[in-house]
């Protein structure tokens, strides 16, 4: 199916889209839990397990929640523990991995612009994917402390912000691709606000369905494409044609 519309760039969610980041993030969090609260991981139900920590996770809506609401850390306690993020983020030494396929995929994709829009530190997204020879994929990575604490996803901000630094993201239409309601959610967001600001930019939401999230049937936000591997992205790239000429 062709579309009128022109697809110029890709945006991507990290954990549990490019990358198997939870072993490392539940290590992290329980050392960040730790520092914060002075109480050992073990006493917190969602920090007992990879099981555990992953059902946590799926059911927050973004690392405020899951500190919050989930963790039950009091609003102080949520922003030390996001100040505190990065620190033990370089301190970790597990090694996350990438899914099957994506770097098949971004070579694939390679005629289209792709960014990174994620709730991890950006540090840690970059060393990812410098390690993992993908780096130069991406024009533009945002991480968690280029956005406001109060306007992380689903909040449009960090897609908005990524695409400011997109120097040829013109018009037409943006993928973003994430593994979570949220990410859908955040998407839907930006759309609405890149219309409101009279631009004429479309942004599509992709369900991520090859990692942790292999079933989207409980999402209220429906996401306009879904892909069970990677390499799906190729094909859904391709209805909207090819990338349009900078001449």
């Amino acid at each position: 199916m062709a579309h009128q519309q022109r697809l110029t760039a890709i945006l991507w969610d990290f954990d549990g889209t490019l990358a198997d980041t939870r072993e490392r993030n539940l290590r992290v969090t329980r050392r960040v839990v730790a520092h914060v609260t002075g109480r050992a991981p073990d006493g917190f139900p969602g920090l007992r397990s990879l099981a555990a920590y992953d059902a946590a996770t799926v059911r927050a809506g973004n690392w405020r929640e899951l500190y919050g609401q989930m963790l039950g850390l009091t609003e102080e306690e949520t922003d030390r523990a996001g100040a505190a993020w990065s620190l033990f983020q370089r301190r970790e030494r597990t090694v996350s991995t990438l899914y099957e396929g994506v770097a098949a995929a971004l070579r694939a994709l390679g005629a289209w612009s792709h960014g990174i829009v994620s709730q991890n530190a950006r540090g840690e997204i970059l060393r990812t994917v410098r390690a993992a020879g993908i780096a130069d994929r991406f024009q533009v990575v945002v991480g968690y402390e280029e956005v406001s604490a109060r306007r992380q996803k689903p909040e449009p901000d960090g897609i908005l912000a990524c695409l400011a630094r997109l120097a040829d993201h013109g018009t037409g239409c943006i993928l973003y691709v994430g593994d979570h309601e949220s990410d859908m959610e955040c998407a839907r967001r930006a759309d609405v606000a890149l219309k409101e600001r009279g631009l004429a930019i479309t942004v599509k939401a992709v369900a991520a369905l090859w990692g942790r999230h292999a079933d989207d049937a409980a999402w209220r936000v429906r996401p306009d494409y879904r892909a069970h591997h990677a390499l799906d992205i190729v094909n859904i790239a391709g209805q909207w044609g090819t990338r349009p000429s900078n001449d």
